[in-house]
């Protein structure tokens, strides 16, 4: 039998409003937030992974710091 496709899939398109904005690029330990769930993501075994940005979409990409989104 063929084994069941799991995607993974980060959302990462909120404003950060009740965090006071930037959550996603807002650094943890030197890393944007954004990498933490994303290189997790990548790590499993979860094909494909997708990564939905919206506010400040750019700027999150950019905080991916060239990963495939």
């Amino acid at each position: 039998t063929a084994r069941p496709t799991v995607a993974a899939v980060v959302l990462a398109a909120g404003r950060g409003t009740r965090m006071g904005g930037a959550k996603m690029t807002a650094l943890l330990g030197g890393c944007p937030l954004v990498r933490y769930p994303h290189e997790a993501a990548a790590s499993s075994c979860a094909a494909p992974l997708l990564t939905v940005v919206g506010h400040a979409a750019e700027t999150v990409v950019a905080a991916l710091g060239g990963i495939d989104t």
